[in-house]
C-alpha cells in the first residue's frame, strides 16, 4: 500500500512538474522578453539624452571659441585703425605729410618713408599703405610691384558698398 501511494504521488508529481515546468518556462521567457524590451528602451533613452547633451556641450564650446575669435579680430582691427589714426593726427609729422602730398618734395618723402619702415619693423606689419582722401596710393611699403597690383585691385577697383 505504501508503495502504491508513492507511485501515485510520483506520477502526480511528474505530471505536475511537466505541467509546471512548461508553464514556468514560458513565464520566464515572457519575463525575459519584457525585461529585455524595458532595458533596451531605457538604454535607447539614455543614449539619446547623452548624445543631445554632448552635442549641446560641443555647440556651446564652438560658439564660445567663435565669439573669442570675433572679439580678437575686432580688437586687432581697432588696433590697426588706432595706428592709422595716430599717424594721421600726429602733429610732429603733419607738416611733412602735407608737404609730401602737395609738393612731392624728396626730403619729407624720404623721412616719412624711414618712419613708416620703422613701423613695419617694430610692429611686424606685412605692409603699410598711405592714401590721400581720394584713395590714391601716395606711398606703399615695402616697395613690391606684386603687392601694388593687388592693392589696386582690392582698394581702387572694387566698388564701394552701396555704390
Amino acid at each position: 500500500m505504501i508503495d502504491s501511494k508513492i507511485s501515485i504521488n510520483s506520477e502526480n508529481e511528474n505530471h505536475f512538474r511537466k505541467h509546471l515546468t512548461g508553464r514556468f518556462l514560458w513565464i520566464l521567457i515572457i519575463i525575459f522578453i519584457f525585461l529585455s524590451i524595458v532595458i533596451w528602451h531605457l538604454g535607447t533613452l539614455y543614449y539619446k539624452s547623452q548624445r543631445d547633451r554632448i552635442k549641446t556641450e560641443k555647440q556651446n564650446e564652438l560658439s564660445a571659441i567663435a565669439n573669442l575669435k570675433v572679439n580678437e579680430i575686432i580688437a586687432w582691427r581697432n588696433e590697426r585703425l588706432s595706428d592709422g589714426e595716430m599717424i594721421s593726427r600726429n602733429p610732429l609729422i603733419k607738416d611733412e605729410i602735407i608737404s609730401l602730398l602737395k609738393d612731392g618734395n624728396e626730403k619729407p618723402e624720404r623721412d616719412f618713408k624711414k618712419w613708416l619702415e620703422l613701423l613695419l619693423e617694430i610692429y611686424d606689419y606685412e605692409s603699410i599703405m598711405f592714401m590721400d582722401e581720394n584713395k590714391n596710393v601716395v606711398l606703399y611699403l615695402p616697395d613690391r610691384e606684386y603687392d601694388k597690383k593687388q592693392l589696386e585691385w582690392e582698394y581702387l577697383y572694387k566698388k564701394e558698398p552701396g555704390a
